[in-house]
């Protein structure tokens, strides 16, 4: 039954979650967009995943990747190798509670021979202990050991502060983030700010439900080559009909972005249908132009 279903870790509300919006619509993170010509062709056999990518665009950074994945009832696992000579493993759970572990790990045998890293890991372990609450601790090899925990106070409301230990520089910093959402989920608000390095962050995302129109507006203080600098943000949105979707972004009045996506043939996706895609990136100061294509099938 549908209560015998393990719960969705995206239901609870993680410290990271707190700017998961602004970040979606400004493409920012994970989000950016590939260079060159990108093809990617995935089919499903049963529970398995198997896919491949080609990308195809500056010679030292073209490559060709598998990846396999396996998914469970409460479970994902995914294995990929890269032309690139690198390994990637990853293993997701899921629990009844709300509960999330996250494990992956990579490893680049060409980096090891030239003395660079022997590879990464990243753990996550999620657990919504209390009511209304959500505490994380997330573990990067090398690099951090970040423990967070995110409380809902009010209807629509909830704040939450994170620790973070820098393995290299043995240093403990603090950071505290809110995120408050209207009652008809239409408009948002999401801060982070970190006392110790003066950084902080604003945004509030605006969704229009009968046009498919999300509008987003970020302010931020942050670390740049040559210190601390402010930068506004502005991002566009709009679904299209037959399930594409057009994004538009001004980065801190240097950089625009532009992302078009739109799929064409059939109505199932794996089988007969291809997804188009396209994305720029214009640096204003530079004048210098990314552009990059996307088909998947």
């Amino acid at each position: 039954s549908v209560l015998d279903k393990p719960a969705n870790p995206n239901s609870m509300f993680a410290y990271d979650n707190a700017l998961r919006g602004p970040q979606r619509i400004l493409m920012e993170g994970h989000h950016d967009s590939a260079e060159g010509l990108n093809l990617n062709v995935s089919r499903n056999v049963h529970n398995t995943m198997i896919s491949t990518k080609w990308q195809l665009g500056n010679p030292q950074a073209s490559n060709w990747e598998l990846s396999l994945q396996m998914q469970g009832f409460s479970d994902v696992i995914s294995a990929s190798y890269s032309s690139l000579s690198r390994w990637q493993l990853m293993y997701q759970k899921t629990f009844t509670s709300g509960g999330l572990i996250v494990a992956q790990m990579m490893a680049q045998p060409q980096m090891m021979a030239m003395g660079g890293p022997a590879g990464s890991f990243f753990g996550l372990l999620q657990y919504p202990w209390v009511t209304g609450g959500c505490s994380a601790v997330q573990y990067v090899k090398t690099q951090q050991v970040a423990f967070s925990h995110m409380q809902r106070v009010l209807r629509g409301l909830h704040v939450g502060a994170q620790m973070t230990y820098d393995v290299n520089t043995k240093g403990t910093s603090m950071s505290y983030a809110f995120h408050s959402q209207s009652s008809d989920r239409a408009m948002t608000w999401g801060g982070e700010v970190k006392p110790e390095s003066g950084e902080w962050k604003l945004a509030c995302t605006k969704a229009d439900w009968g046009n498919d129109v999300e509008v987003c507006a970020q302010l931020e203080y942050t670390e740049k080559r040559n210190g601390l600098i402010s930068l506004m943000s502005l991002g566009l949105k709009r679904n299209l009909i037959g399930g594409g979707h057009m994004q538009a972004v001004l980065s801190g009045f240097s950089k625009v972005r532009a992302a078009f996506e739109f799929p064409f043939g059939g109505d199932r996706v794996g089988f007969n249908q291809v997804n188009f895609g396209y994305n720029l990136q214009y640096d204003i100061a530079s004048g210098g132009l990314k552009q990059g294509v996307t088909i998947t099938y």
